[in-house]
């Protein structure tokens, strides 16, 4: 089971130093079809963090109340030497790098274990100040494991890419993206379908079941249909019009705000390559057909997005949520208690590339 396991290639989502922005999507025309309009989910942000030992990332993140923001754990952990400066950027209010705002405090539930696949992968972070009068501020879900499954709506400041050839690390056009994807199961499932299932109410990785909600990157085709060759449902979303087909979160995406009905109903996590259904290939004829030079996983066609479950941690996020401002705190009490760890990747949401 572990050889299993260990084959998987997780790579969590997280950017690099040039803010990573938009979405993997399966056409140019679903690609040019998914820019927000200018203004549009105002109040999904830029995370930028620099690090003790010189690195800096970028993340997206959510505003959930007028100086707290939801956005993934693993983006504060880039590079394990801990976080000297973070802030937010609020892309829409100036042209091009938009209005910014230091954070002086963060939060992880103490479950979190430093890595995405482990679960817990979700952090408040409190602003020096209040965001910009008018800026939206999103409601949280509260709903059952069941209510979750279904469509979603993925807003990301991560690269572009097409599902065919995935994400170009290259590519920052400086565009908020909107993407769709349904959710089909959870991690959980995905690892007892591959016989890595476990007896308890935790997972193989230590993540809580059911707490991790998963989509597989679909092209419309059988070839290409991860969770269907493990017997679970799904060729892919198709919006009634068919202007949206299935989107694939990428580099820049980690902790971007997953949407159903209005509210955050998960938080980008990571993402993984069908290809451990093959043996470990990738490319032209496999079910993943495209890699980047060190990885199978990147953000193409065949690949798997899981997501932090907001429900799941719907009460540690609601008791840091704050108006305030919040209690004066170092950086190194609060790396301390954090535990920050090593260097992960952030996923994108890319558009499925035409086959």
């Amino acid at each position: 089971m572990m050889r299993v396991l260990v084959a998987l290639g997780f790579v969590a989502l997280a950017g690099a130093a040039a803010p990573a922005l938009a979405l993997s999507a399966q056409s140019a025309l679903d690609l040019a079809n998914s820019v927000a309009a200018h203004g549009q989910y105002s109040g999904v942000v830029g995370v930028r963090v620099q690090t003790n030992g010189g690195r800096a990332g970028s993340c997206t993140g959510t505003v959930i109340g007028g100086r707290s923001i939801l956005t993934a754990a693993h983006c504060l952990n880039i590079d394990g030497t801990g976080v000297a400066h973070l802030q937010i950027v609020l892309p829409d209010l100036t042209t091009p790098l938009g209005k910014t705002i230091n954070v002086s405090a963060f939060y992880t539930p103490s479950i979190y274990s430093g890595v995405a696949q482990g679960g817990a992968d979700i952090a408040v972070l409190h602003l020096d100040t209040n965001v910009p009068t008018g800026t939206t501020i999103y409601a949280l879900d509260h709903g059952t494991l069941a209510s979750n499954l279904g469509i979603e709506m993925m807003v990301g400041l991560g690269n572009t890419g097409l599902g065919a050839t995935g994400t170009n690390v290259t590519t920052n056009d400086g565009q908020k993206r909107i993407g769709y994807n349904q959710y089909e199961t959870t991690f959980d499932q995905i690892l007892a379908a591959i016989g890595g299932g476990t007896p308890g109410p935790t997972d193989a990785f230590g993540a809580l079941k059911g707490s991790e909600l998963a989509y597989d990157f679909d092209s419309g085709l059988a070839a290409n249909d991860v969770l269907g060759a493990l017997g679970l449902p799904g060729l892919g979303y198709v919006s009634a019009d068919g202007t949206y087909h299935d989107t694939m979160a990428t580099p820049g995406d980690s902790g971007a705000p997953h949407f159903q009905n209005g509210r955050i109903v998960g938080v980008t996590s990571f993402g993984l390559s069908g290809s451990f259904l093959q043996g470990g290939g990738c490319g032209t004829g496999y079910i993943d057909p495209s890699h980047s030079a060190t990885s199978c996983t990147n953000s193409s066609f065949g690949e798997i997005g899981v997501d932090t479950r907001v429900s799941t941690y719907y009460d540690f996020i609601r008791s840091h949520i704050t108006t305030q401002v919040p209690e004066p705190a170092t950086w190194a009490m609060m790396i301390g208690g954090f535990g920050l760890i090593g260097a992960t990747q952030r996923r994108r949401r890319s558009n499925a590339a035409a086959a």
